[in-house]
C-alpha cells in the first residue's frame, strides 16, 4: 500500500491535458486558466501535453531536454530513410509517420512563445541548469511545471519545496518509489502550501512484490487555488480522467494505508 499522506484531496475541476495514454496528465482547470508560463522538464518526442496546455491557456511554453538535439534528429532521419530505401519489407507506415515528427517539432517550437532549451534540469553546470536558476528569472508570471526527468526529480526536490509564490502547481513523475518512499513522504510534508490533488500509477513502470506501482504521476496545486470537495475518498484510477500509460496493459489501482 502507498502511504496515506500520498492520498490526494478531492478537488473540483480536474481535467486531463494531453493524450489518453503516456504523456497525458490530470490537473485542476483553475491552474491551467491562471498559468502564464508552462515549464516542461523532459520532452523526448512527445509534446502533446505542452501543445494542448498552450492551446487551452494561451500561455508561453519553455521546455528543457538535453537529449533532443540536432544529432538526435539526424540519427532518426538516417535510420528511417534507410528503412524506406530498403523497400516495403522493412518500411512501415509507423516509420513514415515518425519521419514527419521532426516537421511537427519544428512547427511547434518555431513560435516565438515556445522555446526548447537543450539543457538537463538538475544542477547548475556545463549543459545543465537548476530549477532555482530557471525560476529566478521568471518573477512576474504565474508558472506551472511538468516534470518527467527520469529519476532526476529527486535532485530538484529541495528547489520545489522552496519555489516562489508565482509557481501555481506542478505535475511530476516519480520513479523507483519503492526505494524512495520515506524521501517522498518527507517531501510532501514539507510542501506546506501545496496539496496533492491527483495520483496515478504508470502501469508501464512495473510493480513491487506487493502489487504497488514503482512509478507514479503526482499533481500538486497551491491549496488556496483549489476548491475542495466534501467527498474525499475517491478510487484511483478515476474513470474518464485516468488512462493506462501503456494501453496494452490494464491500469493499476492505488491502495493507501
Amino acid at each position: 500500500m502507498l502511504p496515506v499522506s500520498w492520498r490526494p484531496i478531492g478537488v473540483k475541476g480536474l481535467i486531463r491535458v494531453g493524450p489518453n495514454e503516456d504523456g497525458g496528465y490530470v490537473l485542476p482547470l483553475p491552474l491551467l486558466k491562471s498559468t502564464d508560463m508552462l515549464l516542461g522538464f523532459g520532452l523526448s518526442t512527445d509534446w502533446r501535453f505542452e501543445e494542448e496546455f498552450r492551446g487551452r491557456s494561451g500561455c508561453r511554453v519553455e521546455c528543457y531536454d538535453h537529449t533532443i538535439n540536432p544529432a538526435f534528429w539526424r540519427r532518426k532521419v538516417v535510420t528511417d530513410s534507410a528503412g524506406f530505401l530498403a523497400g516495403p519489407q522493412r518500411f512501415t507506415w509507423s516509420k513514415f509517420r515518425y519521419m514527419l515528427k521532426y516537421r511537427e517539432y519544428r512547427r511547434f517550437f518555431s513560435r516565438p512563445e515556445v522555446i526548447h532549451h537543450q539543457l538537463k534540469v538538475g544542477y547548475d553546470g556545463d549543459g545543465s541548469v537548476s530549477l532555482k536558476t530557471i525560476l529566478a528569472r521568471i518573477t512576474t508570471e504565474s508558472v506551472f511545471l511538468k516534470i518527467d526527468i527520469e529519476g532526476w526529480e529527486y535532485r530538484i526536490m529541495e528547489d520545489l519545496v522552496n519555489t516562489p509564490d508565482n509557481v501555481l502547481g506542478f505535475v511530476m513523475e516519480l520513479h523507483d518509489i519503492d526505494l524512495h518512499r520515506d524521501r517522498i513522504s518527507a517531501f510532501i510534508e514539507k510542501l506546506g502550501s501545496f496539496s496533492v490533488v491527483h495520483l496515478h500509477a504508470n502501469n508501464g513502470g512495473g510493480t513491487d512484490p506487493g502489487g504497488d506501482p514503482l512509478v507514479v504521476e503526482i499533481t500538486f496545486a497551491r491549496s488556496a487555488l483549489v476548491e475542495v470537495l466534501p467527498e474525499q475518498h475517491r478510487d484511483y484510477p478515476i474513470a474518464g480522467l485516468d488512462y493506462a500509460n501503456a494501453p496494452s496493459m490494464p491500469d493499476l489501482p492505488l491502495r493507501f494505508g
